[in-house]
């Protein structure tokens, strides 16, 4: 066993002050696993650190087989998550560009001056992401116009007169 003791000395010297944390590029410190800037990598916690590092090299060539490596070295971690899900906060004016109006609208017919006013002005963020996942599927926009493969649509909806009543939602 004294073997078993050399090995656990030279992992504690090789991690010696390493903890399952990660730094940015702009300085900040990120924990890798609840509390890791208080668990120091040591001969016990090596399995658990090499599984963990191991997702993470996962991650990185599942990033690398779309993006080689020196792409990605040119974006900070912000401007790529902005690449890959969009901005946080949503575009509405580049939502109003890349919308098409279906028969008789336009962009000044009233009722789409008031669809306008309700999704910019008194929706949330949270409520223009649900919006957008409930008509397109996704709840971030494309970064700008050329990036848009789809265009938002507004049709409008025809009901007779005898359907009117059966349209309305009766909760």
């Amino acid at each position: 066993m004294k073997w078993k003791r050399h090995i656990n000395d030279l992992i504690n010297s090789v991690w010696y002050d390493t903890r399952f944390e990660g730094i940015s590029e702009a300085g900040e410190i990120y924990e890798v696993v609840p509390g890791g800037q208080k668990i120091p990598i040591t001969a016990s916690y090596s399995k658990e650190y090499c599984k963990i590092y191991r997702q993470i090299e996962f991650i990185r060539q599942g990033l690398y087989s779309i993006i080689p490596g020196y792409f990605l070295s040119l974006f900070t971690a912000i401007e790529l998550e902005e690449v890959v899900y969009g901005k946080g906060k949503m575009d509405m004016d580049l939502l109003k560009r890349n919308t098409i109006y279906g028969e008789h609208y336009n962009q000044n017919s009233l009722c789409i001056q008031y669809f306008w006013t309700v999704l910019v002005e008194m929706f949330t963020e949270e409520q223009k992401k649900m919006f957008l996942k409930f008509v397109c599927g996704r709840s971030t926009l494309p970064s700008c116009d050329k990036d848009f493969r789809w265009k938002f649509q507004i049709n409008p909806y025809y009901v007779d007169d005898e359907m009117k009543d059966r349209t309305l939602s009766t909760k």
